[in-house]
């Protein structure tokens, strides 16, 4: 997803809906006692398993707007990044997407004694950098919202503001 063809990666698991399904992961190489090798089985496995929902709901999001905001720097389609909005559902669809890949990968909580571990310390590492990017398309899809505000229907107020809220609580979870 971050380094190859994205959009047949994205393909590829949309039609293999469970290719991501690590719910059942365990680590076999750690240690229950922390003090032999540092950091358990478990705790590697939660944030393999955590890492792999997170991928899972990406799919998820491209599933349901066709765009990788991750991946693409200006992907042609979006409304966040088009100069005149011209769909304003689609735009609160995307933004309502990107707010869902943020929420998820918000959910990724690694702590430092984790980051011994190669697969670990690469899933740490794009969740940062797709945390930022996910965050950055957000400023940008909410100030798009409160520019063309007024000038859309009630209930399409009602759902930016609902959106509106929700990142300003993303934004305080993302300590």
């Amino acid at each position: 997803m971050h380094e190859g063809n994205s959009a047949v990666i994205y393909d590829y698991l949309i039609n293999r809906p469970n290719a991501l399904d690590m719910t059942r992961f365990r680590d076999r190489h750690g240690t229950k006692d922390r003090s032999v090798l540092g950091v358990s089985a478990f705790e590697q496995s939660k944030n393999v398993r955590t890492y792999a929902s997170y991928l899972n709901d990406k799919v998820l999001a491209f599933k349901a707007i066709r765009l990788d905001h991750v991946a693409a720097k200006n992907p042609a389609g979006s409304q966040i990044y088009a100069k005149n909005t011209t769909d304003v559902k689609f735009l609160l669809l995307e933004v309502s997407t990107v707010q869902k890949q943020l929420h998820s990968v918000l959910k990724n909580r690694f702590d430092s004694d984790t980051l011994d571990n190669e697969t670990t310390f690469s899933a740490f590492r794009y969740c940062l950098r797709d945390m930022l990017k996910l965050f950055q398309v957000m400023n940008l899809g909410v100030m798009k919202m409160l520019k063309i505000y007024f000038e859309v229907r009630e209930d399409d107020m009602r759902r930016s503001l609902d959106l509106y809220k929700r990142f300003v609580k993303l934004t305080d979870r993302a300590d």
